[in-house]
Parts: C-alpha cells; structure tokens; sequence
C-alpha cells in the first residue's frame, strides 16, 4: 500500500521513529514528505497559498502558521495522489502510535472499505461521531461518520484526493465537516492508531484549536450550534471514539 508519511525537516527524531515503527509493516510503500513549515513561510508566501478571509469566514479566526503548514502538507499529499498510479493510498503523520502491531492482514484489507468509483476517506485514528455501521473487516467495524478531528492516519482514494486537492485552500487539515460535501467519510471502529505526544516536545502545534463564535455571522452559528446538537445525541448513544494519548513506546 502506498503509505506518504508528513514530517517536518526539523524534527529528524520523529522520522527516525516512524521509520522504525513502519518497518514492521514491510508491505507498506513509505515515501516520506517533507512538511510545510508554517513557521519558515513569509507573509508573501501565505498570502499567495492560503486563503486567510475564507477562514475567518468559517472558523472567526485566522489560522495560526502550524495549522497552515499542516494543511498545506496535507494538500502535498492530494496532489501525489491525484497524479500517482495508485487507486488509494496511506497517510500518515509523524506522531503516531500503533496499540496493537499484530494488524498486519487488517490494514492490508482496508482498502476494501472504500469505494474506488466514488470520492471516499477512511479514518484510522482521532475523535469521530458515526451514525450507522457500513461492514466488518476482520474484528473491525466500518462506520459512517458525522465528523471527526484529527489527521495522524487515514487511507483515501484517488478521487477524493483529486477533489480535495484545490490551488488555494482555507480550511483545517482536518475540517471533515466542511469535507464530507465533497467526500463520503468512513471510519474504523474502534482505533487501529492514536496520536502519540509523550516521545516529543509539544513544539510543533496542535492542528485544531476550534473556533471563535463570536466573530461568526448569525448563519454560522446556528449551523455549529446544531451540529453541536447531533454530536452530543450521537455521543449519548454510544457512537464516538476518543483519541487518548498514548506513552509512544514500541
């Protein structure tokens, strides 16, 4: 499976990590990207790849240099995707951990999940609110989802690439809400990964730090406020995954 692996040219310790973590995984094709440092971007350089106004638009507030450079990078990999040979592919970031390295046969049979004719994404880690189960692989379930956060692993195909791939964007890397327009969003219940802080500095920003209410129209409001609704009935009836943050050792 083609696997892009997002790491920043400053933090060689997290890609000496991966590397060892990956490499119980021999049928994974790793290729590693080299982030978008937000930090090292001039003004110029966000002004002309990133679209600020359309941000504060959506979230009433502007995004802070990491979440630039996170979605940015992400945007490298869509666009690797989009104009690759393979059908899917793997992404990952730097700061994974894998619970359980016995997946060898799961992860190999996830690609089934996804629909090659239609724009999809399967998410193997982060928080996630679904709705209704949509098959089994192995002991695991595959769900629909409502919305999600967190990026560190997730497997999708060329045509949702090719759609969320775009020249100038202005979203979190890891707006699923604002995705699920354009791509069918799945996940894999529960985690077959989690996010793994514990072996690093929390230099490097967290991607989502919500939004700022009220600085938003009326309209968007009302919309944040009813998904807040559904979020919370979904939760009560059993239907989220936590990210936890695990001790990173391997």
């Amino acid at each position: 499976m083609k696997t892009y692996v997002i790491n920043l040219k400053r933090c060689p310790e997290r890609k000496f990590y991966m590397e060892r973590l990956l490499a119980k995984f021999p049928f994974l094709d790793v290729e590693f990207i080299e982030a978008v440092d937000g930090k090292e971007l001039s003004e110029e350089d966000k002004n002309n790849n990133f679209n600020q106004d359309r941000a504060f638009a959506l979230y009433g507030k502007y995004l802070s240099d990491g979440e630039i450079g996170c979605t940015l990078s992400h945007q490298l990999c869509y666009s690797k995707i989009k104009n690759g040979k393979e059908d899917y592919a793997l992404i990952l970031e730097d700061d994974l951990f894998i619970s359980d390295l016995n997946i060898h046969k799961t992860l190999e049979k996830l690609h089934e999940a996804l629909d090659a004719a239609k724009p999809e994404v399967l998410l193997l880690s982060g928080d996630y609110w679904w709705m209704r189960k949509k098959g089994m692989i192995d002991k695991y379930l595959i769900v629909s989802i409502f919305d999600a956060s967190c990026t560190q692993s997730y497997i999708i195909n060329k045509n949702a690439a090719g759609l969320l791939s775009v020249k100038k964007p202005y979203f979190l890397a890891d707006d699923w809400l604002l995705f699920k327009n354009k791509v069918a969003l799945k996940a894999v219940f529960p985690h077959l990964m989690d996010q793994n802080r514990s072996d690093f500095s929390t230099e490097v920003e967290a991607t989502n730090i919500g939004i700022v209410r009220k600085q938003l129209s009326l309209q968007r409001n009302i919309y944040y406020y009813v998904v807040a609704i559904i979020k919370s009935l979904l939760g009560r009836l059993g239907h989220f995954e936590s990210k936890s943050f695990k001790d990173g050792k391997i």
